[in-house]
């Protein structure tokens, strides 16, 4: 079978700009450190130099019975070593001061339910131990088009979750 020349051409042409695009897609890889931190120190409420605040957060469900779900969640912060947080929920109250001496936690109540840690973990501590995504020195990595146009980052990183022994 016989193909005419300008089929020939106009394929070669197809191939040969696939080709060039594939080959200018940049696969672009940063060390995760340096992104997190900067992520962090934009988005984290109580940090070092950052003006003292007063937050106070109320959560209710919109379905199921009510107070299942409702807490408030409230914090006077100063400084990262000056700060007062209060949580309170049905059956359960928390206060917690840091101060020159350290850490003080007064919990009254059965249990401090998983869901309001998530919403107390969330709000003052969004990535809790941020030195564990560094152990793995994996990079962030992007993919960059033609059009200039991201991917979104991705990082692959494997490392044990909790304190020993968990």
């Amino acid at each position: 079978m016989r193909y005419p020349t300008a089929w020939l051409l106009l394929a070669s042409g197809v191939f040969g700009c696939v080709a060039h695009a594939q080959l200018a897609i940049k696969k672009v890889s940063e060390p995760a450190g340096k992104t997190l931190e900067k992520a962090l120190r934009e988005s984290t409420l109580g940090q070092a130099g950052a003006k003292p605040f007063h937050v106070r957060l109320e959560v209710n469900q919109e379905e199921g019975t009510p107070g299942d779900y409702a807490a408030t969640i409230e914090e006077t912060w100063a400084t990262p070593d000056r700060w007062i947080r209060t949580v309170q929920a049905h059956d359960l109250s928390q206060l917690t001061v840091m101060n020159e001496s350290g850490l003080h936690v007064v919990t009254k109540g059965d249990y401090f339910p998983k869901w309001l840690r998530d919403f107390v973990t969330g709000l003052f501590t969004p990535v809790p131990n941020p030195n564990r995504w560094n152990l793995s020195k994996a990079p962030l990595e992007h993919i960059e088009l033609p059009n200039g146009a991201r991917s979104s980052p991705c990082q692959h990183a494997e490392f044990e979750l909790g304190d020993p022994p968990l």
